[in-house]
């Protein structure tokens, strides 16, 4: 198989960024616009799409630095943690035990903590190329917006995060893996012609859903929104396609400086 690494060159650009005066103007710009975030890194959190959903969820209680889960200033408990999350006795220890069991939560000193490899709440770092932020408002609102049997659907599409384009927020389609099932390049090429974007088949082959009811899931995906921003529509190319691409009102994954008003026309109109 293919080795696919990051190109020198994109890691190079990435090297010569710094946190400078102007990058903290802009964090706080982000936070006025759309709240506070928290950081994700694309790693594979589980092949059931509502723990997915629920881990999204669950992130957005992180505290600052010490990755603790917070509720109103205080430690999360399992019992606080259920209530946010709004699910059932055996449907929360389900998620609690899947989370624990593969280190992604642990408790320590009375505390829930997340593993910081898969998310946490802090200063952006701009060398990262993986780093996703999620904002929590928005997730929270689409979570109180559906009952706890929609989170399957929602969970497909945070499963699909980790092949967003940096710079875009367009799916990128994943040409080959290499042993570390480390993405191909063109998710982090900053030239968005560079990009190989995802068909609705190459969706549904990534979920392992079933591709003859492919229309099926489109509309599920497509129907999630809060407000009138939508989560997830199709960007029509002007010649007979329609690639897929995520709101970065609830994720965002490009530099400040390269944000557009597409997405805002393109969530707000409707979701193809």
């Amino acid at each position: 198989m293919a080795e696919t690494t990051i190109d020198n060159e994109i890691l190079e650009d990435v090297n010569e960024e710094s946190q400078d005066e102007s990058e903290v103007k802009q964090d706080e710009e982000e936070k006025v616009r759309y709240g506070t975030y928290t950081q994700y890194f694309r790693e594979i959190i589980s092949d059931d799409p509502a723990t997915v959903a629920r881990f999204f969820l669950m992130c957005t209680y992180l505290s600052f630095g010490n990755d603790v889960l917070m509720y109103k200033k205080k430690p999360m408990n399992k019992s606080t943690l259920r209530k946010v999350l709004r699910l059932k006795e055996d449907a929360f220890l389900d998620f609690f035990n899947e989370m624990e069991i593969n280190d992604i939560i642990r408790i320590e000193d009375g505390c829930i903590k997340v593993n910081s490899k898969y998310s946490k709440r802090g200063q952006s770092e701009t060398k990262n190329l993986a780093i996703i932020r999620c904002f929590d408002k928005p997730i929270r609102r689409l979570f109180e917006s559906v009952t706890a049997r929609k989170h399957k659907h929602i969970g497909y599409i945070m499963m699909l995060l980790p092949y967003m384009h940096k710079y875009s927020n367009f799916l990128c389609k994943v040409v080959d893996l290499d042993d570390n099932d480390e993405l191909k390049a063109t998710v982090y090429k900053k030239d968005d012609n560079d990009m190989v974007s995802m068909s609705m088949t190459d969706i549904c082959k990534l979920l392992d859903y079933d591709v003859s009811h492919a229309s099926r899931l489109r509309k599920e995906l497509c129907s999630f929104k809060i407000d009138d921003e939508y989560l997830f529509a199709f960007a029509w190319n002007g010649n007979d396609e329609y690639y897929p691409i995520i709101n970065d009102v609830f994720f965002f994954g490009c530099d400040w400086k390269r944000k557009n008003d597409i997405h805002k026309s393109l969530f707000r109109v409707r979701a193809k």
